[in-house]
């Protein structure tokens, strides 16, 4: 036995909350470490010892996929608006907008009104925007998989997108099922929200006012990148503010692997197959493999895995640029989470010691400072109008 529930090991748990939907006493809850990452905590007296929970957990059991035969191809969207939108290629909402017309349902993750990073049930086109685009905290399962399984058993298809662990749980706690449809994204690690809300707080002590909105990867200014956008209301006036990944506290966190899960770094699902039907992720570094191509909003990645992913892309095949890629030019673009999880960064624990005695505004100065803020901070004072002509000039 390998589980948490077991061993106690924080690095056998990606917290996918699988356990806690499968007990039929519900005696297990998730509960938050001191660094806010959610792990399952059993009500011992109420227990009855029926094993549902190591049945169900990804780390317990054989993790071995039997292999497939996959198929990779980059690609965007031919909508302009819609890979504006996106994160990368715009391929998802092509998908998820075929997938509802046909009657299907759609679950992903949105930002409330909290900026808390939630689980949501899509049933029509004009609420798909709210689960598109990347965030990059993770997100509480709060009952998700009882919910798909309960439309499965209501007949209805359902289109499931999450990180890879969350599609593995969500496939052994509903199990085999021709109306179940998973897209898994190409996966950093995820940091807790309770370190996504004290960013918040920092950004909100920097410009004294309220975020009340916030962008992971918007391309207003700076195209297809990774770049923060936030609206800060303050007397009565709401101002946009663009940052660069590179000046970020938290992105530079993230990208260099030191605020993540500790089971992240021992990922069980980093690989060329994820185990669900479709895999996205950013084609980084594309024009190194494909001289010509041009997207200033994006390019995807993606790879079939399946018949279900097969009749997913087929669905939209005459709404996207595509093209099929060799599997070494895959695993040799700049994605490197294709190939083998994030390293996890030699401060890291030093890190977490501090945020729990210090919190966040005491590590974003110690840990997480920009390498180069002169030159990024000069490159933000660029007019978004002369970088919008850069753009129309790469086309």
């Amino acid at each position: 036995m390998q589980s948490y529930l077991n061993t106690g090991e924080k690095k056998n748990c990606c917290g996918c909350g699988a356990c806690v939907s499968v007990c039929p006493k519900g005696c297990i809850e998730l509960k938050e470490d001191a660094f806010g990452f959610f792990y399952p905590e059993i009500d011992r007296e109420r227990c009855v010892g029926c094993g549902a929970c190591e049945r169900v957990c990804l780390y317990n059991g054989e993790t071995d996929r039997p292999e497939r035969e996959i198929s990779f191809f980059a690609g965007h969207s031919e909508n302009l608006e819609q890979m504006k939108a996106s994160s990368s290629g715009g391929v998802f909402p092509l998908i998820a907008t075929d997938f509802l017309s046909r009657g299907g349902i759609v679950y992903g993750v949105t930002l409330d009104q909290t900026q808390t990073v939630r689980f949501t049930r899509v049933d029509s086109v004009d609420a798909l925007p709210s689960i598109q685009g990347s965030k990059y905290v993770q997100a509480a399962p709060d009952g998700v998989y009882r919910q798909v399984k309960d439309d499965i058993a209501a007949g209805r298809r359902v289109l499931f997108s999450g990180t890879p662990c969350q599609i593995a749980a969500l496939s052994r706690f509903v199990g085999e099922s021709d109306l179940l449809y998973t897209v898994s994204v190409i996966c950093h690690g995820v940091p807790s929200q309770r370190m996504f809300t004290d960013y918040i707080r920092y950004l909100e002590k920097k410009h004294r006012g309220k975020l009340t909105a916030i962008n992971f990867r918007d391309k207003e200014k700076y195209g297809w990148s990774i770049t923060l956008s936030y609206v800060i209301e303050r007397k009565g006036k709401a101002k946009k503010y663009s940052e660069s990944s590179k000046l970020s506290p938290y992105f530079i966190g993230f990208l260099r692997g030191k605020i993540q899960r500790e089971a992240c770094h021992h990922c069980l699902f980093s690989g060329a197959d994820h185990g669900s039907d479709l895999m996205l992720g950013d084609f980084w570094g594309y024009q190194a493999q494909y001289e010509g191509l041009k997207s200033p909003y994006g390019f995807s990645l993606f790879s079939v895995n399946s018949e279900k992913g097969r009749e997913l892309i087929d669905a939209v095949m005459g709404q996207m640029t595509l093209g099929e890629v060799a599997l070494s030019d895959a695993l040799g673009s700049a994605n490197k989470n294709l190939g083998k999880p994030t390293a996890v960064s030699a401060d890291t624990d030093a890190l977490f010691r501090d945020y729990e005695t210090h919190g966040f505004d005491y590590i974003a100065k110690k840990y997480l400072a920009p390498a180069h803020p002169f030159k990024e901070r000069i490159k933000a004072k660029i007019p978004p109008s002369l970088l919008a002509w850069k753009r129309r000039r790469a086309k």
